[in-house]
């Protein structure tokens, strides 16, 4: 019996309304690798996975923290920073993303000039990056904490989250 070689593991294919589409073989895959996909994702899921949580999101946050002249906003694992350009059009705020991936936080930087927003992107992995101090709102959403593994990771983020938030700040998160 011949032995079997390497098994096929097939194309990942991300697309949206034939906007954008990118075929990834799988066998290439590694976890929290966006930077290839980085302009496909935010065309496929991006933008509409932001507006279906943007105003259920902005009520919770106008409501938690009153009608404040000028919010800081955190958004860890931010992608392509969609989320938080929409809050940062919607409320005068000062914001920052951070996201492991290069792609990533290129395409919120695009985003970011497109829409005439003002905010900070940063490279960096959310467990170890230093945190900007005295956040108002510190966001992370798509379920971008279900890319840490260890246990001992989630506890290092919520102790960095807790420690950059500001009295009566907020930590708006999804699993």
């Amino acid at each position: 019996m011949a032995a079997a070689g390497p098994k096929e593991l097939g194309k990942a294919v991300l697309a949206c309304n034939g906007l954008a589409q990118l075929e990834l073989p799988l066998s290439n895959w590694r976890l929290n690798d966006y930077d290839e996909i980085a302009p496909a994702f935010n065309a496929a899921m991006g933008n509409d996975f932001a507006e279906i949580i943007f105003q259920p999101t902005l009520r919770f946050v106008r409501q938690a923290l009153g009608q404040p002249r000028k919010i800081k906003h955190l958004d860890i694992a931010c992608g392509t920073g969609v989320l938080l350009l929409k809050l940062a059009k919607a409320m005068v705020t000062e914001s920052t993303g951070i996201d492991l991936s290069e792609g990533q936080i290129r395409q919120a930087r695009l985003g970011a000039v497109s829409a005439g927003v003002r905010a900070t992107f940063r490279v960096g992995d959310i467990v170890t990056a230093p945190f900007p101090e005295r956040c108002d709102l510190v966001t992370c959403n798509m379920d971008a904490l279900n890319h840490i593994h260890d246990l001992r990771d989630w506890e290092k983020v919520f102790r960095k989250v807790r420690g950059c938030l500001r009295d009566g700040g907020l930590f708006l998160f999804d699993v």
